[in-house]
């Protein structure tokens, strides 16, 4: 006899076109699919008959592709757009595809990382309330079908990115700088540099305070000004950036600077994602899937000595009863398997102002999901879409009363929480809160040891510059370093 073991337990998840909805493309492979020309790190794939969508292909999913005569358009691809209804653009960033037709292709679900991997059916119980002299019951109904889900993790390059996108409801987006006019680097200070252009704006081509941004085109001392940098003020003609080492040296234009978005940013939207989860216990067969559900809360504990970490919800709409066999005849695709980040590599700014000694900080993603049920039938018709909040806390040793006065006055703030990789520091995860009011602080007073002052918080919209002299509405953002084309 074999008993499921928990080292064996495991969840993948696809994304859903249709809400609730297993797509046709997970278990029915699109056959006469051409393989385009790659080009600027993106190819196509072009179905002979069939619509794409219909088959619930989205962006974001990634497919395996098979039956290729060159081996190298045998592999995994992540769409970046459907097309058309026979049109679909993959990326391919080493550009490795080659044009040929009479391939196949499917969508393949993505092994989720995770500590903890909790997700079932639930129902309500309804007992009778009927008086019997047994003084028993004898009715108790089974009610509401509900589908909540508790999967825990630890931070890892490029391995939730989807979860973020699905707790924002939103989509990672980049964008680039070379346009008109010419930019001169200079030094501002004591760690500082600043690159101030000759015309236009860096608000309005996007750029924000906190970003991360690739900079090249200088040439002086073996190009110094060249690199990542941080914006910590900004106008619309100077950018001034945190240079830790002061490296940056005044220089004339070259006319060929270029400034790019390091990685990719997310905002809050409205978009809310769907995606399918399926529960596998390999070792004794049993695979049962769970439709619809959506991201409830995403939050994130940093704290010393530790990996950073957090336990994220979900909600789901359906359950179907478990089976012997997987719903995709593909083995899953593994998520990236980079060491996890812990607590030890990182800045905080807070008001503008790098804080040196920061104890402990937290930030929670809630999209207040609801599930109402009707009457005639088990099942919620949708998952309701509730009110963004997000909230957060800051732990710090208490030095002066800047913080105090801000939760006293009501004086709103900004953070800008910049996580690293100990294991591979060119990777990060950044995140904005470009507008947020203390709502509490307090001073633990040990009999021995350092004072500290927590503060919890809340973040409130604010109108952030987006490319094209636009603004979006958000009360978060977050980069991270790795392209678009990654997990």
């Amino acid at each position: 006899m074999t008993l499921a073991a928990g080292t064996r337990a495991s969840i993948v998840y696809w994304r859903e076109r249709v809400h609730g909805t297993t797509p046709a493309g997970l278990t029915v492979a699109v056959g006469s699919v051409t393989m385009g020309t790659t080009a600027g790190g993106e190819v196509t794939m072009t179905r002979a008959a069939g619509d794409w969508e219909a088959d619930g292909f989205i962006d974001g999913q990634w497919v395996q592709a098979s039956s290729f005569a060159t081996a190298a358009n045998n592999t995994d691809w992540k769409i970046k757009s459907v097309d058309s209804a026979t049109v679909i653009t993959v990326w391919d960033p080493s550009g490795v595809a080659a044009a040929e037709g009479s391939g196949s292709v499917l969508i393949v679900p993505i092994r989720l990382r995770a500590t903890d991997r909790d997700v079932a059916g639930a129902r309500s119980t309804i007992e009778s309330e009927e008086v019997r002299a047994s003084r028993q019951s004898a009715d108790v109904t089974l009610g509401s079908v509900t589908v909540p889900g508790s999967f825990g993790f630890e931070l890892s390059p490029e391995a939730f990115d989807d979860f973020i996108e699905f707790g924002m409801n939103s989509a990672f987006y980049t964008f680039s700088w070379d346009g008109t006019g010419t930019v001169a680097a200079s030094t501002a200070g004591a760690l500082r540099g600043a690159f101030t252009r000759s015309s236009g704006s860096w608000i309005d081509d996007g750029f924000r305070v906190g970003d991360w941004v690739d900079v090249t085109g200088y040439a002086a001392s073996s190009g110094v000004n060249n690199g990542t940098w941080q914006i910590i003020t900004l106008t619309a003609t100077v950018m001034t950036v945190y240079d830790p080492l002061d490296a940056i040296i005044v220089e004339a234009t070259t006319g060929s600077e270029e400034f790019d978005l390091s990685g990719k940013r997310i905002d809050v939207g409205t978009t809310k994602h769907s995606f399918g989860i399926e529960r596998r216990f390999e070792d004794v067969d049993q695979y049962q899937v769970f439709k619809g559900n959506t991201l409830d809360k995403l939050p994130v504990s940093i704290q010393p000595e530790a990996k950073i970490k957090g336990t994220m919800t979900t909600l789901g709409l359906e359950t179907v009863a478990m089976t012997s066999s997987s719903v995709s005849s593909l083995t899953p695709r593994e998520a990236p398997t980079y060491k996890s980040i812990s607590s030890f590599q990182g800045n905080l700014w807070e008001g503008g102002l790098l804080i040196g000694i920061p104890t402990g900080l937290n930030f929670e993603v809630n999209n207040n999901l609801q599930q109402e049920f009707p009457v005639f039938s088990e099942f919620s018709p949708e998952i309701f879409d509730g009110g963004n909040t997000t909230t957060g806390s800051l732990s710090a040793y208490f030095e002066d009363a800047t913080l105090q006065n801000k939760f006293e006055n009501e004086t709103a703030s900004t953070m800008v929480m910049d996580l690293r990789s100990k294991s591979d520091p060119t990777y990060f995860m950044n995140v904005v809160v470009p507008n947020l009011l203390y709502t509490g602080s307090d001073q633990e007073t040990p009999q021995r040891g350092p004072i500290k002052q927590n503060l919890p918080w809340v973040a409130l919209e604010a109108n952030l510059a987006v490319a094209g002299g636009a603004t979006v509405p958000s009360n978060l953002s977050i980069q991270v370093s790795n392209a678009l084309s990654a997990s």
